[in-house]
């Protein structure tokens, strides 16, 4: 599509450093007083692909500040990046196992269920160190919520600044959209 210009728009004009930005002023037909009003001229795509950006912006923040919550409540030296990465990775595994476990699927079943939990809160231990601080971290079995949490009476005792759930848990691997 070919950029705008003045014409198309009748009474519009454009200052040389405004056609770059996509502004496009337009002057109402008033006596002696003229309004001024600017529109956006960019295309809806070009429009769209910057409010994307945005919305990324927004979900690498959320990451990074959830990082660093866990980094606080958990004592850990390492990139608030890296630790947001593991334990999301960890959380899809479990969810992964607690969906089996839901639907009787892939050998997953109430005799198979407890190994299977202690395995996943072995490997958190090892990213997070929980264990050695007592820090209450639990899985959950229930598919439609977070599967890896802090408990709610501990969150609420030392009032964590943490993604909580609608239960007051402590979510160690929310899902950031980036939407507002």
């Amino acid at each position: 599509m070919p950029p705008m210009q003045a014409a198309d728009l009748g009474k519009g004009v454009a200052t040389e450093s405004e056609k770059g930005k996509g502004i496009m002023k337009l002057y109402a037909n008033k006596p002696r007083n003229y309004e001024k009003r600017y529109i956006n001229i960019l295309p809806a795509t070009s429009q769209k692909k910057e409010h994307t950006m945005n919305a990324k912006q927004r979900m690498y923040q959320r990451i990074e500040k959830h990082g660093n919550d866990l980094k606080r409540i958990f004592n850990l030296d390492i990139d608030a990046i890296q630790i947001s990465k593991k334990v999301h990775m960890i959380e899809v595994k479990t969810l992964r196992i607690a969906t089996d476990y839901c639907n009787g699927e892939n050998g997953i079943d109430s005799k198979t269920w407890e190994p299977e939990t202690e395995k996943i809160l072995k490997a958190l231990d090892k990213v997070l160190n929980f264990k050695k601080q007592d820090i209450p971290v639990f899985v959950n079995g229930d598919v439609r919520g977070y599967a890896l949490k802090i408990d709610d009476d501990y969150v609420r005792k030392y009032n964590l600044e943490i993604h909580k759930d609608w239960g007051g848990y402590g979510c160690l691997a929310p899902e950031f959209d980036g939407k507002e």
